[in-house]
């Protein structure tokens, strides 16, 4: 599990919990509400906030925040979030990233979304992984030191990389409002899911090519999926 990374007594129990609970509990909010607090233990962090990225959007959703003012929170989700110059960097990177590797302080400390909204929490050390299962997001972390601590380690993106594959596999993918749909969406969504081509969906529905891919782009844009390829990877009840 962990490779070559020797882990203390303290960080081997604090990961073991954390495993039995990847493995016991199904709900993706409660998951990354109730792991969070363990994360910031097992790396010594100030503060932690776990968010859901939106890749077509380029903002966050279903925030969990640990230490940070609740206005503060608001105030980034309604605003900050939309000037945050590193989060849609970081998002690109398949595995755990300090903030300060992509983009170095004397550079982030230029940037309103630091003056405004990182130094005056005191939020000065970052480090972030994304959790992905076939091309969707399934949950993030990031995590926090102030100024009076030291910077994160390399050995912590290491401890944060022996979890990220668990992660992955156990949040749970983010539920479908199939609702939104109208019955004919739901049936071309279905139909392509599954893997017709639009011809063949056009045939079996007696409708025309042009209305499937109507239909099919209206249900991509209330999934939120980006093409046909994320569409295939979820469930559609």
């Amino acid at each position: 599990m962990t490779g070559m990374l020797e882990l203390t007594s303290k960080e081997m129990n604090t990961v073991s919990e954390i495993l039995w609970r990847l493995a016991s509990e199904k709900n993706a909010y409660g998951l990354r509400r109730s792991l969070l607090p363990q994360i910031m233990d097992l790396l010594h962090a100030d503060f932690a906030a776990s968010y859901v990225w939106d890749a077509i959007s380029q903002t966050s959703r279903d925030g969990i925040v640990i230490n940070i003012n609740a206005s503060a929170v608001h105030q980034h989700d309604i605003e900050f979030q939309y000037i945050d110059p590193i989060t849609p960097l970081l998002s690109r990177k398949t595995s755990p990233t300090r903030v300060c590797d992509l983009m170095p302080h004397s550079l982030l400390s230029k940037t309103r979304y630091y003056q405004e909204f990182l130094k005056p929490n005191g939020l000065r050390y970052g480090i972030n992984v994304f959790f992905t299962r076939n091309h969707t997001d399934l949950g993030e972390l990031r995590i926090w030191r102030s100024d009076r601590r030291p910077a994160f380690s390399y050995r912590e993106t290491q401890l944060l990389a022996v979890l990220q594959a668990y992660f992955s596999q156990a949040l749970p993918h983010p539920s479908l409002k199939t609702n939104q749909l109208t019955c004919r969406e739901r049936e071309v969504a279905g139909l392509v899911s599954k893997g017709l081509t639009d011809k063949e969906v056009a045939r079996i529905l007696d409708i025309s090519f042009t209305t499937v891919r109507t239909h099919l782009t209206q249900a991509l844009r209330k999934l939120e999926c980006a093409n046909r390829t994320e569409l295939a990877c979820r469930k559609l009840d």
